[in-house]
């Protein structure tokens, strides 16, 4: 039996984002500002590519585990960074805003992979460590 299922796949560096987190972290008051406008640009750039993916699938499984209802993905750059690292949370929400899973990427993580099964309606998300 063969299939006709297509794969769309997305990768989306992640060295930038954490660069400038780290940046943000050594900064002086007077970079501080311009570097957090930065930081939200490239959450933001990345939450939208992500978002658009993901859009009119059924399930979202990440690292294996299916998510059913995911309407939306977004990223928090504060909540789990600290003096010492720059960790990511990435929050998959369904339509009416409730958080149905959380994905900590840590700092270091070179690249986030997505791929798409476009006749079956599943995304799949996973985070790659660098060597």
């Amino acid at each position: 039996m063969m299939s006709n299922n297509i794969t769309k796949k997305l990768d989306i560096s992640l060295n930038g984002l954490f660069t400038a987190m780290r940046d943000w972290m050594d900064s002086k008051p007077e970079q501080s500002v311009k570097l957090a406008e930065d930081i939200d640009e490239q959450a933001e750039e990345i939450t939208t590519a992500l978002n658009k993916f993901i859009a009119g699938v059924h399930c979202v499984a990440i690292n294996g585990v299916n998510l059913y209802g995911v309407e939306a993905i977004g990223l928090n750059t504060e909540e789990f960074a600290d003096d010492e690292r720059c960790d990511i949370g990435m929050y998959f929400k369904k339509k009416n805003g409730e958080t149905v899973a959380l994905m900590i990427i840590q700092d270091g993580t070179g690249k986030l992979t997505a791929e798409k099964l476009l006749n079956g309606g599943l995304a799949t998300l996973k985070s790659i460590e660098l060597d």
